[in-house]
């Protein structure tokens, strides 16, 4: 009989083979328009999950593997990132379609993915330290996800407040700001998922050195598969089906006509670019 450790993997396998080339096509089609964040982590989530498959389907045939055991720790818990700086994304375009001052997108850009980076060094050096460090490991990875938690509602907060504003803005902006707030119910699901799985499921010492693992049905690799399935893959399923729609609803240069030199002055760095000098067409016939 198939594993449900197994069963789960062929499932991410299968449900995300589609995605991979749809996000490929995806970032094609908008990159020519700036801000590019909120499209190309679509094929970092695909490529983990598609990587990730395989990994739980070995791991179901040899639990004892700690190398496995590690891999399937940070593939299944790094899932929420790529999303989450997807919302990100969407707050980006809304703020440079609509939004003049240049210098508070840059210094929101900045703050933001100041924050992002240091969440993700916390929570894959956790996950890294799963099985040499257990309890500091536990430490780091409920440090982790509060902070992508207290993001994600900063980042919902400022979609409420442009919400509230929607009647100002341009109609792919309005569409951006929708698909976001649709989808953040999906991505506090899945942040709240993790949260209980790391708060539940820790080391103890039992004497002579030796420790105790608790677990509980929180844990996607030994607890409950059908909880995790819900609360964390078909949640991000969701918010990705989301995303896509909005991705491919907007016209690829959202409608908005923006001076291409402005939009460069916002890159993936939060830096400014090199204005370029746009050339007039010659004139063939006089």
């Amino acid at each position: 009989m198939l594993p449900p450790l197994a069963a789960l993997g062929i499932a991410e396998t299968v449900f995300y083979a589609p995605i991979a080339p749809l996000a490929v096509y995806l970032v094609h089609r908008n990159w020519p328009t700036r801000p590019r964040v909120a499209w190309y982590p679509f094929i970092l989530l695909s490529l983990m999950r598609l990587a990730g498959g395989p990994v739980i389907i070995a791991l179901a045939y040899d639990l004892t593997s700690e190398g496995l055991l590690i891999a399937a720790t940070i593939l299944l818990n790094v899932g929420v990132i790529p999303l989450l700086i997807v919302n990100f994304g969407f707050v980006l375009i809304v703020m440079t379609d609509n939004l003049s001052d240049k210098n508070r997108i840059l210094s929101f850009a900045k703050l933001v993915r100041i924050a992002l980076l240091f969440a993700i060094i916390v929570l894959v050096t956790g996950s890294s330290m799963a099985t040499s460090q257990p309890n500091i490991a536990r430490i780091l990875q409920l440090t982790g996800y509060s902070a992508f938690g207290a993001i994600l509602l900063g980042l919902l907060s400022t979609q409420l407040v442009f919400w509230s504003h929607r009647h100002e803005y341009h109609a792919s902006s309005r569409t951006v700001l929708g698909g976001a707030l649709v989808a953040a119910p999906f991505l506090i699901a899945r942040n709240v998922y993790a949260l209980l799985y790391y708060g539940t499921n820790y080391y103890s010492s039992v004497g002579n050195g030796l420790l105790e693992y608790h677990t509980s049905i929180w844990n996607p690799i030994v607890g409950s598969t059908v909880l995790f399935a819900l609360m964390a893959l078909l949640t991000e399923y969701i918010a990705i089906c989301i995303y896509f729609y909005v991705g491919f609803s907007l016209p690829p240069d959202r409608g908005v006509a923006v001076n291409s030199t402005e939009r460069d002055k916002i890159t993936r760095s939060g830096r400014r670019t090199r204005r370029y000098r746009t050339r007039r067409p010659r004139k063939i016939f006089t």
